[in-house]
């Protein structure tokens, strides 16, 4: 409405020129708890108790600009919570009233919408598929088929997956933090370079911690990677929808390290165990606070693909590295072990394996500025 533009679209073409795949985020439900604040009232100024928005009908936009149109199909419905004037925090009115019959049908026919006519290869759900209505699940999952030739390329990612089935019918998302484990069915994490959306330095919300270091997040995709999960990372945008100088300085430093290492992360599987090292990783919501700052020379992630195995070595280790999880007798999927390279390295590379593990002989320059990946081979 305000400014006069289909910007899911425009994004939805963007994504569609450049070939990439189109995701989009769905809030909605939080809009019962979250929007109350719009009933409420400056407590002080010039403006002292008189109504925010929230409390706006359809008959009230008589001769306005938005003329004809209800905010409460905005900000919903008045209920219960709303009226004490009592924000808590970031979910307020959590003990009011539950979501009415009229809310809830209209949060479905928003989501009907936004499947039909933007075709999202993704859906991102803030919490777990609204209301339990996995019949929005399967008319996605339907509708994806219908437009990729009978097959479902379709993902819902919802966090808080509290059972199999669930992981099984969504992939879990572990909000702005890891796992401490390998897991069985595919997951993600999503967080984001600094906050969710852009803001002006001296307004950040973590001042202290300042924008994420590439290494940091280098680090943190080699971890989720070896998991069986996936990265998805939030660059943000200024309102007129520009990018600062240094997120453009993350991104080509990004692209650099993934010229050397791709193929150790796209297109990979995990192998039996994550990694080896005596750095753990946390599960669970941190805002980005469970990251771990300082792996050592021991730490150690696995990918696989194909007929060959990546050690990713989360530090430079000096002038070699002995992998313990390769003990001489340790069967492959590929058979005897023939070759050991370095992505990014010419050099050929001498290794030794007894009871204890396999040591390989680096080169005396790392091919990048971390995370150094050994491909290990059979012919």
């Amino acid at each position: 409405m305000g400014p006069k533009r289909d910007i899911v679209k425009e994004w939805q073409q963007a994504a569609k020129r450049n070939n990439m795949k189109f995701g989009v985020s769905n809030h909605g439900e939080g809009t019962w708890r979250y929007w109350e604040i719009t009933r409420m009232a400056d407590t002080t100024g010039p403006m002292k108790g008189v109504p925010y928005d929230g409390w706006l009908t359809k008959a009230d936009g008589k001769g306005k600009w938005w003329e004809g149109y209800d905010p409460r199909d905005l900000y919903g419905q008045p209920h219960k919570g709303a009226k004490q004037g009592a924000y808590a925090g970031p979910f307020p009115g959590r003990d009011g009233d539950p979501p009415d019959s009229l809310f809830k049908q209209s949060l479905i026919n928003r989501m009907v919408d936004l499947i039909d006519n933007y075709h999202p290869d993704m859906i991102y759900f803030d919490g777990n598929i609204p209301f339990g209505r996995l019949d929005i699940a399967s008319y996605f999952y339907n509708q994806n088929q219908k437009w990729n030739n009978g097959k479902n390329e379709a993902v819902i990612a919802i966090k808080g997956a509290r059972s199999e089935m669930q992981s099984k019918g969504a992939v879990l998302d572990i909000e702005n933090a890891q796992s401490d484990q390998l897991r069985k069915y595919p997951w993600q994490t999503d967080t984001a370079l600094d906050g969710w959306f852009y803001t002006n330095p001296k307004y950040l919300l973590y001042p202290d911690r300042g924008p994420v270091l590439t290494k940091d997040i280098v680090l943190q995709l080699v971890d989720i990677v070896s998991k069986n999960g996936n990265l998805c990372l939030n660059i943000n945008l200024r309102a007129d929808g520009t990018i600062v100088d240094s997120y453009y300085k993350f991104l080509n430093e990004m692209a650099q390290w993934m010229d050397v290492n791709d193929e150790a992360i796209h297109g990979t599987r995990p192998w039996e165990v994550a990694g080896e090292g005596p750095t753990k990783v946390l599960t669970g919501t941190g805002n980005q606070s469970n990251r771990p700052k300082n792996y050592t020379a021991e730490d150690i992630r696995f990918t696989t693909k194909g007929r060959s195995l990546y050690a990713i070595l989360m530090t430079w280790p000096g002038k070699e590295v002995t992998i313990k999880s390769l003990p001489k007798g340790k069967k492959l999927w590929f058979g005897n072990i023939k070759e050991i390279q370095m992505l990014g390295s010419k050099t050929p590379l001498k290794w030794i394996q007894n009871e204890t593990g396999i040591t390989v002989q680096l080169p005396a320059t790392a091919p990048c500025q971390y995370a150094y990946t050994l491909k290990i081979s059979g012919k």
